[in-house]
């Protein structure tokens, strides 16, 4: 349901950060590296801060997944 409400939210094109964000997260619970490596890229590229807890989290994902 969750990749269902985040590809709805994607088709806007959104330059959101947050959005980005909580897409790579479903694609990473799904084992979708790739995209969620994409989705994590720019979210960073957008906002590098745009969240205080939820940035550092994309950074430590990001850096998890490049193994």
């Amino acid at each position: 349901e969750a990749r269902g409400a985040i590809a709805k939210a994607l088709r806007m094109k959104t330059q959101d950060a947050s959005i980005l964000f909580h897409a790579a997260v479903i694609e990473s619970s799904l084992g979708n590296r790739m995209a969620t490596r994409r989705y994590l890229e720019q979210s960073l590229a957008i906002n590098s801060k745009f969240h205080p807890a939820q940035a550092d989290e994309a950074r430590a994902l990001l850096k998890s997944i490049a193994r």
